[in-house]
């Protein structure tokens, strides 16, 4: 990157969050820079869902100061901050990690999830198209959780399920009759607590797609006829990573000094140990 054209991490923090505002992001949340120095020129950037050791040391092959990541390192401040090998947690031994690499960690996490590119991301893979946002309570205009797709390419939860493996690679669990009709689908990347299983309902959804739903949450679901599909937490939302690529780009580095990290299987189906791994799967 030329000097014209380099920016601070500070810099490229405050134009993330122009895209992805702060206050979209829930209470808790951790958004923006965790790690790193905010005067540091950035030189590169990597970006990954998760921010992990191994990352960290991709991230500083690759010569990028910045690792952009989906998951922040923690939401809370670790108890132990040491290195991988001593078997510290992945939040502690991350931070130590991007500290001795000079590796800032800058994280997008659910203001991105009310974002239009995020929201849309599982939708578009299956070939629907949608709406971003169907959270109830938000103020009108507010960008909202998840998406609504009417349809009728999928005629029932069994062909929407396939189309699901077919697009991701696997499709953990499906609750709910693989025979009921589809004709409104609920996208909820990550985990879909109580509020976003009121907010399907709410929705009117006749199937709902999310990364992770539990058991009694799924079951609550398929009581008033409303299917499940869970793809797992990592699969729905690994699309985001372009989302983040692309902003990269978009606040002013250049597209040659973002680089998209391969992420391997977080987990893998009983089935698959039966064949040749076919190798990881890419967004």
């Amino acid at each position: 990157m030329s000097e014209a054209e380099a920016i601070t991490t500070r810099e490229l923090e405050r134009r993330l969050c122009e895209r992805f505002p702060e206050a979209d992001a829930e209470a808790w949340d951790h958004v923006g820079l965790s790690v790193g120095d905010p005067t540091a020129v950035v030189r590169g950037v990597a970006c990954a869902l998760d921010v992990t050791p191994a990352a960290i040391r991709e991230a500083a092959r690759l010569g990028c100061g910045v690792l952009l990541t989906h998951h922040p390192v923690c939401l809370e401040m670790p108890r132990v901050i040491s290195p991988e090998s001593s078997g510290a947690p992945t939040p502690g031994s991350s931070v130590w990690e991007a500290i001795a690499s000079r590796v800032a960690l800058i994280a997008m996490h659910t203001n991105l999830d009310r974002a239009a590119c995020a929201a849309l991301a599982v939708p578009r893979a299956l070939g629907l198209q949608a709406r971003p946002g169907f959270e109830r309570g938000r103020a009108a205009g507010a960008p909202a959780l998840g998406a609504l797709s009417e349809t009728d390419a999928y005629p029932d939860v069994a062909s929407l399920a396939r189309a699901c493996e077919r697009a991701f690679g696997r499709v953990a669990q499906v609750y709910g009759d693989p025979s009921w009709p589809v004709r409104r689908v609920a996208f909820y990347s990550g985990s879909m607590g109580s509020d976003g299983c009121a907010d399907v309902r709410a929705a009117r959804a006749d199937v709902a797609v999310c990364g992770e739903c539990g058991y009694h949450r799924a079951l609550d679901l398929a009581s008033v006829r409303v299917a499940t599909v869970v793809l797992g937490h990592d699969v729905s939302e690994l699309p985001h990573v372009a989302c983040l690529r692309d902003a990269a780009v978009a606040c002013g580095v250049p597209a040659g000094d973002v680089h998209v990290l391969d992420e391997p299987r977080r987990w893998r189906r009983v089935e698959d140990f039966a064949r040749p791994d076919d190798g990881d799967v890419r967004y």
